[in-house]
């Protein structure tokens, strides 16, 4: 009983560890607005890691806490929503890659389009930004869906880069041991 409460304190406190660097460098981004996507990248890799280490529902976890976290600390809210956005995403690619090649990319593409056409809705009727017109908003969506192309295919390296070369060379899975029970 005693060894289960002092791996539960591990478990919790490894996951707030994680939560802090995510909402962490979200903050960075946030206030440094050059970074904002960026970092927001990279904090979803905390998600990635999570749910490689120690499963969806940690991970899903670890992703609500710096959610709800970076929603209400965050000077910036744009970071927080593309957090929201990109890390939920992060964790659900496995599960959306199981539908074959072309599926999976449906959905990805569908996924993405929803999100950004609530974030266009957002802007227009809830932060009352201005119509920037036809011409504006289809270059938006024509970017938007290559850099999410972009960030996908990156996303499927960094994953297999740190799952078969980083995490046998850095030995992660002998510190994880000691931290949280499989």
């Amino acid at each position: 009983m005693s060894q289960n409460r002092g791996m539960n304190t591990k478990t919790t406190a490894l996951g707030a560890m994680l939560v802090a660097l995510s909402v962490v460098l979200l903050y960075i981004g946030s206030i440094t607005e050059i970074l904002d996507l960026s970092l927001c990248a990279v904090a979803s890799l905390v998600a990635v890691f999570a749910l490689i280490e120690f499963g969806r529902g940690y991970a899903l976890t670890v992703y609500s806490a710096a959610a709800l976290l970076s929603l209400l600390i965050l000077p910036n809210k744009f970071s927080a929503l593309a957090y929201v956005f990109m890390a939920l995403y992060s964790i659900i690619k496995s599960v959306i890659e199981r539908l074959g090649r072309i599926a999976s990319w449906i959905v990805k593409l569908v996924y993405f389009n929803a999100g950004l056409i609530i974030a266009v809705l957002l802007a227009k009727y809830i932060f009352l930004l201005p119509d920037e017109g036809m011409i504006a908003m289809l270059s938006l969506f024509v970017l938007g869906n290559a850099a999410f192309i972009l960030f996908d295919i990156a996303l499927s390296r960094l994953v297999l880069l740190y799952f078969f070369r980083l995490r046998t060379r850095l030995r992660i899975d002998k510190y994880i041991g000691r931290f949280v029970k499989k």
